[in-house]
């Protein structure tokens, strides 16, 4: 996985971990955003999957980093993260 300078300043100022970013592409669903980039977040079906996947303990760990989100590149190039405060429009 590739950041972006960017991507790593909001990592840093947000306070999403490296591991939520590599949940949020392994896990995450995919939403197109008619840009030529690809947004990754948690909604009811992958935040079961992670669950699944890392166990109960660590999930709780991680409660606080579901809201946040990914916005990738055809390439593979994480160009930004945040955290959700409205519903990402798939249209």
């Amino acid at each position: 996985m590739q950041l972006s300078n960017h991507a790593v300043a909001q990592m840093q100022q947000r306070a999403i971990f490296d591991s939520t970013i590599d949940y949020l592409i392994e896990w995450g669903r995919k939403a197109y955003d008619h840009k030529g980039a690809i947004i990754r977040y948690f909604d009811k079906t992958s935040r079961a999957q992670l669950l699944r996947h890392v166990g109960e303990q660590r999930a709780k760990q991680l409660e606080h980093q579901l809201d946040a989100y990914v916005v990738v590149s055809r390439t593979g190039y994480v160009i930004t993260v945040g955290h959700r405060y409205k519903r990402i429009n798939r249209q």
